[in-house]
Order: structure tokens, then sequence, then C-alpha cells
């Protein structure tokens, strides 16, 4: 008897796959923020109160040094003016004993007491100067400053992904006769 042997083997296909590689290179992002803080300052000058009372004094008879030795020096010339006044008229007295005018009506006009004047007059003021205090200020306004810097993505060496196909078995059918055609048992 003869018998059909079947063998069958199916192709089999390999595949070859290369992913994609590259190399990915990036640069962080930065950002520096200086900030410059305002600046006030202020100034306060002093208040300035002066009094300048020397010339109300002086006017009452009371001074300093100068003020003094100027006061001296002036009394001393008015004396002066008196006794040369005196002087004068003692001189005019005795001329006008010599133009005969009685010695009774000199003397008498020489006993009368002289006029007196009397004069009212104001004080000097006291000088007062006052300068207030003044504020003086100095502003520097604050400030940000700011440098940005915004990174880098960078693809090298990029290697494009592949697939390639190949036959790793080849397919095949294979039919044999197994066995006798004539049957020797019989």
């Amino acid at each position: 008897m003869i018998t059909l042997q079947i063998n069958q083997q199916f192709a089999r296909i390999g595949l070859n796959i290369n992913d994609a590689s590259y190399e990915l290179n990036k640069k962080q992002p930065n950002l520096q923020i200086d900030q410059i803080n305002p600046n006030v300052q202020v100034r306060t000058s002093q208040p300035n109160l002066e009094i300048d009372s020397s010339s109300m004094r002086e006017s009452m008879g009371f001074g300093g040094i100068w003020f003094m030795h100027q006061s001296l020096k002036a009394n001393a010339d008015a004396e002066f003016q008196q006794d040369l006044e005196t002087i004068v008229q003692m001189g005019r007295q005795i001329g006008e004993i010599e133009n005969n005018v009685p010695i009774g009506q000199v003397v008498f006009q020489a006993m009368v007491p002289p006029e007196n004047e009397v004069t009212i007059a104001s004080l000097a003021p006291i000088e007062i100067q006052y300068t207030p205090a003044e504020v003086h200020s100095n502003l520097q306004q604050g400030d940000v400053h700011y440098s940005t810097d915004l990174g880098e993505v960078s693809i090298d060496g990029f290697k494009y992904p592949f697939v390639r196909s190949f036959i790793e078995q080849q397919a095949y059918l294979e039919i044999k006769a197994v066995g006798q055609a004539i049957d020797i048992k019989q």
C-alpha cells in the first residue's frame, strides 16, 4: 500500500527593526532678577532764632566796652562844650559890664536857669531774626532689572528608524509516496 506523506514547512519572515536614535540636548531656561531697593534720605536743618538787644541796651545807656568808650568820649566832648560855653558867657558878662550894663542885671541874667530840653524818644527796637527749619529730601527710586535665557532644545545625531524584512525560513511543500505498490502479505 502506498501512502502519501506530506511535509509542509511554512515560510518564516524575519524583521530587523532599528529604533530611531538621537541625542537630546537641552539647556535649562534661566531667569535672573536684580532688585534695586528705593532709598530716601531726609535731612533737616535746625531752626535758628537770633535776638539782638544790643542797640536797645545802648539806647538805655547800657552797652559793651566799645559803647562805653564812645559814651565816655561823647560825655567828655559835651563837658568841653559846656565849659567852653561857660567861658564864653563869662566873657560876654564882662563885655556887658564894660558896656555899662548894671552889675545887678548881669547877675540876674546869670542866675536864670537855662532851659532844659526834654525829648521823648523811643528806644531802639530789639532785632529778632528767625530762620525756620528746612527739610531736604533725596529720593532714589527702586528698580527691577531682569535677564532671561529661554533655554534651548537640540537634537544631535538623529538616525531614522527602519524595518527590514527578510525570509528566515523558506516555505516548502513536500509530497512523498511511501510504501509499496504490491502487497506481499497476500
